[in-house]
């Protein structure tokens, strides 16, 4: 009877980390040890697109960095940026040229 008794034991246990311990130590890792490199390739993609005129591209993958909450801040004004480009007059004037 006493085997049965650990065993269960045990298995509460190991439940217990698995269902209650692992995941937000997973989230807390993933959000504060995330991939600084990839957060960089994403801002320079953002940055060619915009050089390219690519305005809407360039506002979709700010959009894509502030869903994810990799760099919000950053990423926030790049869009106003983005978008005070897109929408200037001088803009529009040369895109019917």
């Amino acid at each position: 009877m006493k085997f049965g008794h650990a065993f269960i034991k045990i298995w509460l246990l190991v439940s217990f980390i698995t269902l209650v311990v692992a995941p937000p130590l997973t989230g807390w890792y993933m959000r504060y040890d995330r991939n600084k490199d990839m957060e960089e390739n994403f801002f320079n993609t953002a940055e060619q697109l915009r050089a390219k005129k690519n305005y809407d591209g360039a506002i979709a993958v700010y959009d894509f960095i502030i869903e994810n909450g990799t760099d919000g801040y950053e990423a926030i004004s790049g869009k106003k940026i983005v978008e005070a480009d897109r929408d200037s007059y001088y803009t529009k004037a040369t895109g019917f040229l």
